[in-house]
């Protein structure tokens, strides 16, 4: 259900970007990391048990081991890149 989702909001990205603003990208990168980006936050919202916006909630905080990895990947694209 999600893959049929997803294609039909991806081709209406790139109708819109490359034939209504005529974004010029070549090998489509930058439209599909913008969509990615943007249906992939959807998703999660749309998916994510109720109440679990909320800035109390237990799971929405960073914690030593996600803080420890995000700098670790961050350091790997920058030094690799």
């Amino acid at each position: 259900v999600i893959a049929f989702w997803e294609v039909i909001f991806y081709s209406l990205n790139f109708m819109v970007g490359s034939l209504y603003l005529h974004a010029s990208d070549a090998g489509g990168s930058m439209f599909v990391h913008a969509f990615g980006a943007y249906f992939g936050v959807a998703l999660a919202f749309f998916l994510s048990p109720k109440g679990s916006g909320r800035v109390d909630h237990p799971y929405n905080g960073a914690s030593y081991s996600s803080d420890l990895f995000s700098m670790i990947g961050t350091t790997f694209l920058w030094v690799f890149w």
